[in-house]
């Protein structure tokens, strides 16, 4: 099985899983009273984006909020007691008003970061995010192949720009993770992407197959697995030669996961959903667990600007308590050495039946 090089910036975030995952399975099968606060909120403040990127699953929105209902939004999320707060897009600088922004979340929350494609910032906008954003803060900043890849797979010739911001905002002290998603127009480049990262002395390079969601559906089915484990087994056998500071942060889909998985008989098979341990918010308010769970509108927990907080307290714990555990001792899982790394994949494919594996495991244990 293909592991994680390193812990990168998030090793916070496994902290919070052995805990509830430790504390937590004393409540299964019981009632739960009160819901679990998240701990990471990712907040879409535009669908509008400068780019026309083939893997794209957003959605498309015309609503935009204001930064009055922004403002709003954030003082509610800040009642959750969040620690780490993410502003996504479409492409967040394309507001006039995205700095304000990221200055409020910064005198909200402890750790901020921005997505973005960095193709819009200037050397005076990246001297401005050196003053707003702290050591632990991050900019994730996608950059999905080489030259011609990158304009096969985004739809614009913005690589030399976008090259050309990420060597400024390293120079200027700020943590950049890029992220590539690979689809069948660039795992032709995953390698010469990550020896790029390297040279541009990146924080962290992260990548992941495209994901199954809107245009993601179709391109994934025509994207090789082959290659992109290939790639990761090439960086991982580069990276571990070296003696490199990068993070390297690869997510591997379960169709390679499984591949490597053996029989093993497991004494735990209940699993904590660690999914109620984030909000993603789209440009029109509304609240899920992620982002495939908007095929589900009973997994809704509400409109972060027209509800209030106590409506979304309310409905947050009616959703948890369809959602809040998985009970595999049924399934192959439960004969599988894999269990405890990926506790049954992905789940929403089989809502509302919460036992049951992924759809797209290959484990024949």
């Amino acid at each position: 099985m293909i592991k994680s090089l390193h812990n990168d910036e998030r090793k916070w975030y496994n902290i919070f899983n052995s805990y509830y995952n430790l504390k937590i399975r004393e409540l299964y099968k019981k009632e739960i009273k009160y819901p679990f606060n998240p701990i990471y909120v990712g907040l879409k403040i535009t669908e509008k984006c400068n780019q026309r990127c083939k893997h794209c699953w957003s959605g498309k929105s015309s609503f935009e909020p204001s930064y009055e209902q922004i403002e709003k939004a954030i003082q509610k999320i800040k009642s959750f007691d969040i620690y780490h707060f993410t502003i996504t897009g479409g492409e967040p600088f394309l507001r006039e008003d995205c700095f304000d922004i990221i200055e409020l979340a910064k005198r909200n929350f402890p750790v901020v970061e921005v997505f973005t494609n960095a193709e819009l910032l200037t050397s005076k906008d990246i001297d401005k995010l050196s003053l707003i954003l702290g050591k632990d803060d991050f900019l994730q900043v996608s950059l999905d192949g080489l030259e011609q890849t990158y304009k096969a797979q985004r739809g614009v010739d913005g690589y030399e720009k976008v090259i050309k911001n990420v060597e400024l905002l390293i120079k200027k002290g700020i943590n950049v993770r890029v992220h590539m998603t690979v689809s069948k127009y660039n795992e032709s480049d995953i390698f010469p992407v990550y020896k790029k990262c390297l040279l541009l002395d990146c924080h962290t390079f992260s990548i992941t197959f495209v994901y199954p969601l809107r245009k993601g559906c179709i391109i994934r089915d025509e994207t090789s697995f082959d290659i992109y484990e290939q790639s990761i087994k090439n960086i991982s056998n580069h990276h571990n030669a070296g003696n490199y500071k990068m993070f390297i942060r690869p997510f591997v889909p379960i169709e390679i996961q499984s591949k490597y998985a053996r029989y093993k008989v497991n004494k735990d098979f209940i699993f904590f959903n660690e999914n109620i341990l984030h909000w993603v918010i789209d440009a029109n308010g509304e609240i899920y667990n992620f982002m495939d769970h908007i095929k589900h509108k009973d997994l809704r927990i509400g409109n972060i600007y027209n509800d209030d907080i106590e409506t979304i307290k309310k409905t947050n714990l009616n959703v948890q308590r369809k959602i809040l555990f998985r009970n595999l001792n049924n399934e192959k899982c439960s004969k599988c050495s894999l269990l405890d790394s990926c506790h049954g994949g992905n789940y929403i494919d089989n809502y509302p039946d919460m036992n049951k594996p992924d759809r797209r495991c290959k484990a024949d244990v």
